[in-house]
């Protein structure tokens, strides 16, 4: 297009290619199935263009000036544009020069890979799971960034050169395809930060804080830097990576940071927050601070000066040399879990193992730190350290303690330091010997083993069951209070809770096995309290417990250990109640009738495992599935938090409580029963999926993907649903009642698969901010309220059912692949609008055509119930099923096109043309109240039944060029005909 101020208008415009040299605007929508070339300008700021070919360009060095482009095929630039509305990428968008700017308030959908990026307006929102891509440079003039409205989204740095970053804050933010990212400023990311591999990031003197997770397939350059990990997330670091300052500073104590891979740090500030090791080390080259807690492996490896204290665990565990200076590295390993090997059990639960390379002798002072949580019921006030360096534990000492810091430290001269370390307390214990009867309160079935237990054990004593040979299982038949109880393996034990009876241990239950024994604690309808660990393995095949639930409850604070061939089974509807985390990796699970509660103050890691019912209700921290889970019950989150990391299946209902949490991740959420959202549901990047043959309720919740994948039954909403990602029916029914499912920004697609159906019950709430709506051909949509209603426009509709009652008002044109169906009571007002028809027509009700056009495009279809149209254009073949029908305005049947007017009556008030098959086998009636033109290009065939009634009193214009043939022919209109060629009859007149 050449020439100066021309304009592009209309609808349904469709070039294959446009080229502008001169200057052109438009403020219509335009599709492009090629290419589009501008040396002149374009300025399309209210309307839209939309690239739809594969393998096309973008290219010109003129001037775009759009409001909305839509990328929907494969798309390559090379010209600068600007935006100021909607960039919309459902397809491929790369740019390999030029200057993508955005103004105004908009909007990025899906991936662009662009080259330099400049923002010049208000904002540019980042859509949920958007990709920015800026393989040059990034530039702000004026506006904002906006990461945090619809998340998650990402930010890449994707040149082949060298990049700087500007400041500011990211959701994710990637740096990708090789050389060096130098941070240009201080970068808050509130998601993931990735180094992708073969790319270099340099941090320089700036700071990068995260709340997400680090990971580095590449390169990083630490300079002057300093990294801060930060955020209510429980987050990983991966990627052998070394810091010169790493703050970490979550917002509470419980939230962890789990290194997988190996990392090393010159200061290392331990604000606020937890850093698991897991199987590999943070090498400290400086010293760290803060009152956060390493569990794991800490190597300082520095020159140690005399005197001074070097922080490890924590601040209360610490490593100081008090004869000489020395270069050398020390490790400790913290693991906060019972002792398998230490007498009787009788340890704390957490050990530390103590090496070191460059020093071998030294004069130190040596702090072990605590928890209250891992006491094992010893008395804080008497422990001691004891030291295993290979032969057996022995006591090492105590030169100091603090039961409120919870350390104990201990002194030693010039000698080696290293082993493995605990703090036990001298301990009490009886053996079980059964030698009188099974009751456990009787003194002379118990043997004294060590120090001056009671008999019966109470609750200073450590009860031993197993580990000597003895004549009657013990039943526990009344309240009882131990230490802590061991199996051992002298024989398979069984502990039996009998009516009446309750145990309650101040430390763990566990085993010391040597041999193979299995051994069985019956709860039965009673109630056990651990306050400590149920160890039910020590990994072993044949070292294995029993635990068997009826309808009581065993509740233990801190965590439950199942492994080898040890078992769970609940009978009844009973509760486990845990503390801490379910570790599981072997062993029979038997869910029943039962509940497990996971109710602790910290993180807890919930086991892969089949429940019945699933509760959560925490009073701080998370609780966690980072393995697949099934749910035969329901899952309630009654209070705190549940991140989902891993697929859950939940045959149930789904109850989140005021006040709670469920944080979807990016797994699969598949439920079968009801959704009830009364607290806060995080969807994160994953999908939930409603299933089932059953009715189903959702309630008012942001999800990212939504699918309802039914095989029969309906899914209501009984609020409103938003989206990040996409909505998709896909099976069953989904009613969206008066409620939306609307996407938060645009961007995704709507998806109603063939054969699934949604109703839509409220006065326009049809979903909206899709960029692309896919219902399957056989799908439905049903507009069904009592009542006024607009149905949406724009949309390939499957099926089309109008019912209620009402006026069903349409938006915009629209296409219905499948069948129309206006049920009774119910009115379909067109406005202006076209509706292409590809399936029947099926009228129970009114339909009040506008001044729009009804087009008929299918196949051998039927068009059924009393009509009046105004415009009506047959393209396919459709056959009047004995109905009355009104053409007010315009029938036309186009070359090709096949209309049989059927046995009813046809009453035409407007203009004839037919091109195509048209016959009439009813009682067509021309009225004459206004110019008629009547255009036979093919002719009309009316039947032996058929008649043709010419009324009125105004003549009609006849321009045919095909003869007509009329069965009878009936000329009732007062003023003479104009024909430009002759009609023949079979019949009469």
């Amino acid at each position: 297009m050449t020439g100066a101020t021309k304009t592009i208008s209309g609808t349904g415009l469709t070039f294959e290619n446009l080229t502008i040299s001169g200057s052109v605007s438009s403020a219509d929508a335009i599709t492009i199935a090629g290419n589009l070339s501008v040396s002149g300008s374009l300025n399309n700021t209210t309307g839209s263009i939309t690239m739809s070919g594969a393998g096309k360009t973008l290219s010109g060095a003129g001037t775009i000036t759009l409001g909305t482009l839509a990328i929907t095929g494969s798309i390559t630039s090379s010209s600068s544009f600007s935006i100021g509305n909607v960039l919309d990428v459902s397809g491929t968008f790369t740019a390999s020069a030029g200057t993508a700017t955005f103004t105004g308030s908009s909007f990025l959908n899906g991936t662009a890979n662009l080259f330099n990026v400049t923002l010049n307006g208000t904002a540019l929102q980042l859509s949920a799971n958007a990709v920015l891509g800026i393989a040059n440079v990034y530039t702000i003039t004026a506006g904002t960034l906006n990461v945090t409205s619809t998340v998650p989204n990402t930010v890449n740095f994707n040149g082949t050169g060298a990049q700087t970053l500007a400041a500011g804050t990211y959701n994710k933010l990637i740096v990708s395809n090789g050389n060096t990212k130098t941070l240009g400023g201080a970068v808050v990311v509130n998601s993931d930060f990735t180094i992708a591999s073969a790319t270099t990031f340099n941090a320089s003197s700036q700071s990068i804080t995260v709340l997400g997770n680090w990971i580095n397939n590449g390169t990083f350059t630490p300079a002057t830097s300093t990294v801060t990990l930060s955020g209510a997330a429980n987050t990983s670091l991966s990627g052998a990576t070394t810091f010169n300052i790493l703050t970490l500073n979550k917002t509470s104590a419980v939230n962890q940071v789990t290194l997988l891979n190996n990392i090393s740090v010159t200061t290392l500030n331990m604000t606020s927050g937890t850093m698991i090791t897991g199987a590999n080390t943070v090498t400290i080259t400086g010293n760290r601070t803060g009152n956060g807690i390493i569990l794991g492996s800490i190597q300082h490896s520095h020159t140690f000066v005399l005197g001074t204290a070097y922080a490890f665990e924590s601040p209360n565990n610490t490593f100081t040399l008090t004869g000489v200076t020395t270069s050398a590295s020390v490790t400790m390993t913290v693991t906060p879990q019972g002792v398998a090997d230490f007498p009787s059990g009788a340890a704390i639960n957490r050990e530390y193992n103590v090496t070191a390379s460059g020093i071998t002798l030294a004069a130190t002072l040596l702090r072990f730190h605590y928890e209250d949580a891992e006491l094992n019921g010893n008395a804080e006030a008497s422990l001691s350290i004891w030291r295993n360096t290979g032969s057996g534990w022995s006591l090492y000492g105590n030169s100091g303690s603090n039961t409120t810091s919870n350390y104990v430290e201990q002194t030693s001269v010039l000698a080696a330091f290293t082993g493995r370390y605990t703090l036990a307390a001298a301990s009490n214990v009886v053996r079980w010997n059964g030698s009188v009867s099974s009751d456990w309160n009787t003194a002379a079935n118990w043997t004294i083993a060590q120090g001056s237990p009671s008999r019966p054990p109470g609750v200073n004593d450590i009860a031993e069951i197993g580990t000597i040979a003895f004549t009657n299982q013990p039943v526990i038949s009344n309240s009882a209070s131990v230490k802590s109880i061991s199996f051992g393996s002298a024989q398979a034990a069984t502990l039996t809770l009998a009516a009446g009876g309750s145990l309650v241990t101040q430390g763990n239950i566990t085993g010391l096995w040597s041999a193979n024994a299995t051994h069985t604690i019956n709860v039965n309808d009673q109630n056990l309290t651990v306050n400590g660990n149920i160890i039910l393995s020590d990994g072993t095949a044949g070292h294995n417990i029993q635990l068997n639930i009826g309808n009581g409850n065993v509740t233990t604070t801190g965590s439950v250990t199942q492994s080898g061939g040890a078992g769970i089974a609940f009978s009844g509807t009973g509760a486990l109640n845990i503390g801490n985390s379910f570790n599981y990796s072997s062993g029979t699970f038997t869910a029943g009738s039962g509940t497990v509660v996971y109710n602790g103050s910290s993180i807890q890691s919930v086991a892969g495992l089949t429940y019945n019912h699933l509760s959560i209700a925490k009073t701080a921290g998370s609780a966690q599935i980072n393995s697949a889970a099934t749910v035969n019950g329901n899952l309630t989150v009654t209070s705190g938090d549940l991140s989902i990391n891993a697929a859950t299946t939940i045959t149930g209902n789904v109850a989140i409580s005021a006040g709670a949490t469920m944080n979807g991740g990016a797994a699969t959420v598949t439920l079968n029963g009801n959704w009830s959202n009364s607290g806060t549901f995080t969807p994160g990047t994953g999908t939930v999926n409603f299933t089932g043959g059953n009715a189903q309720n959702i309630s008012a919740t942001a999800f990212n993907n939504f699918v309802i994948n039914k095989s029969g039954g309906t899914a209501t909403l009984t609020g409103n649903v938003t989206t990040n990602g996409n909505l998709s029916v896909t099976g069953g029914t989904l009613d969206l009642a008066t409620f939306t499912a609307n996407r938060s920004s645009p961007g995704g697609s709507l998806t109603i698969a063939n054969g699934a159906t949604v109703n839509v019950g409220g006065a326009g709430n049809f979903p909206a901010n899709y960029s692309q709506y896919l219902p399957g051909i056989t799908s439905t949509v049903n507009y069904y309220r009592a009542g006024a209603q607009t149905v949406a426009g724009n949309i390939a509709y499957g099926h089309l059912t109008l019912s209620g009652s009402g006026t069903k008002t349409l938006a915009a044109n629209t296409t219905i692949n499948g069948d129309l169906l206006i049920g009774s009571g119910a009115t379909f007002s067109a406005g202006t609008f076209t509706v292409n028809l590809y399936g029947n027509w099926t009228n129970s009700g009114t339909f009040n055509g506008g001044t729009g056009t009804v087009t008929l495009n299918g196949s051998g279809k039927i068009i059924t119930g009393n009509t009046t149209f105004s415009r009506l254009t047959v393209y396919g073949s459709y056959a009047v099923a004995g109905s009355d029908i009104t053409y007010n305005d315009l029938l036309q049947i186009v070359a090709g096109g096949s209309y049989d007017g059927g046995s009813g009556s046809a009453t035409i008030n407007g203009d004839l043309t037919n091109s195509g098959s048209l016959i009439s086998n009813g009682v067509t009636t021309f009225t004459g109240t206004a110019l008629q033109t009547i255009r036979f290009l093919n002719a009309i065939v009316s039947n032996s039944s058929g008649v043709i009634n010419f009324n009125g009193n105004v003549s009609p214009v006849l321009n045919s060029t095909s003869a007509p043939t009329f069965a009878t022919l009936n000329v009732n209109n007062h003023r003479r005909h104009q024909s430009k060629r002759g009609m023949d009859r079979t019949g009469g007149l």
